[in-house]
């Protein structure tokens, strides 16, 4: 049968890829991944971007090699409650990270379907991007976001 890991706890998250033979790796803590198939168990340290999935503060985090239609092409990720997918260049990008934290958010308050739907219409008027209301507080997170990467003095 199958192993499962369970992480328990908010301060937590879990990354995972599948490997050739079935393998499955599950980062516990930062730098290290646990890895679980075919019965056997082993640690070794974790490989700067070869996590496919991450759960974070309850969002399950996708990375895919691209985002499909009807998504445009200039849309790198994309929020649908409770998944976030992101294209390889911006999966490690914390601002970008916080734009869909935003509209993760907001599909929680709204509900996934009623905030589709009002998001589709007014993609209408406004199209996509910046001038969309339902991108404002996104773009405000990443912008502020992108201002302290900038600002950071070289040797703090």
């Amino acid at each position: 049968g199958g192993q499962q890991a369970h992480v328990v706890g908010r301060s937590y998250s879990v990354s995972c890829r599948f490997l050739a033979g079935g393998a499955e790796v599950e980062s516990i803590m930062p730098g290290m991944m646990v890895i679980i198939g075919l019965g056997r168990r082993a640690v070794r340290p974790a490989k700067k971007g070869t996590c496919m999935i991450r759960i974070s503060g309850g969002r399950i985090e996708i990375r895919v090699p691209k985002i499909p239609p009807p998504f445009p092409s200039r849309v790198y990720a994309t929020t649908v409650w409770p998944f976030v997918f992101y294209e390889p260049q911006v999966w490690d990008d914390e601002c970008v990270r916080l734009h869909e934290r935003q509209h993760w958010i907001d599909q929680i308050k709204w509900l996934v379907l009623p905030w589709l739907i009002v998001y589709l219409l007014l993609s209408i008027k406004y199209g996509g991007g910046r001038r969309h209301p339902l991108e404002k507080k996104a773009y405000e997170a990443q912008d502020r976001c992108n201002e302290r990467s900038v600002n950071v003095a070289p040797n703090s």
